[in-house]
């Protein structure tokens, strides 16, 4: 719509089309490279500004070439990425959430950025959530204590945001039927607890 100002579009289509030639200087033209399901199904969320007889402003679209592998780029993959699994876990698509959040997790790592840390931890969190809902208490695991190492890292071995990930980690050992691997870690959480409170 004229109104919004905003063309989304691959960079084939501009390299292969007349595209560039033919659009009118008003409108804001953003570029991507990107799987065309994550601009899909960020699209799909956004509704048209109404106008009320004025022209509107465009909406913030910030979708990036991010095949350029710059620590931004691959920043900006990650958010939109885990914005995509948010999406799609709360419509109940937990195999695409997975593939999602499984690409945001690759992209925090590929940045390896001590200020993005709890970014990436968080990612990793989500990650492992979308592995319990899919019944794979293994992968789940793994990705509860990675994101429990960085988070070591970051805050310090004894800190108060540790112990809900130890928790849900000695849950899903014990699922797995390592009840050893469960009682250490609780151990260990009991221990945290009388440390710090």
């Amino acid at each position: 719509a004229t109104e919004i100002n905003v063309i989304v579009t691959t960079r084939a289509c501009v390299e292969q089309t007349d595209l560039l030639a033919r659009l009118s200087t008003d409108f804001r033209l953003v570029v991507t490279d990107a799987p065309s399901a994550v601009f899909t199904a960020l699209a799909v969320r956004m509704k048209a500004p109404k106008t009320r007889g004025r022209v509107a402003k465009p909406r913030p679209v910030i979708l990036l070439s991010w095949s350029l592998r710059t620590a931004e780029n691959l920043r900006k993959r990650a958010q939109y990425l885990e914005l995509l699994g948010r999406i799609h876990a709360e419509q109940g698509d937990f195999a695409d959430a997975e593939a999602a959040y499984r690409e945001s997790v690759e992209a925090w790592r590929s940045i390896a950025d001590a200020a993005d840390a709890e970014a990436f931890a968080n990612a990793l969190v989500q990650l492992a959530g979308i592995h319990y809902r899919l019944n794979d208490y293994a992968r789940a695991s793994a990705g509860y204590a990675e994101a429990i190492s960085r988070e070591e890292i970051r805050l310090g071995a004894d800190h108060d945001d540790l112990l809900g990930l130890l928790s849900i980690r000695a849950g899903l050992e014990l699922k797995l039927g390592h009840a050893a691997e469960a009682e250490r870690l609780l151990r260990r959480q009991l221990e945290t607890i009388v440390r710090i409170r």
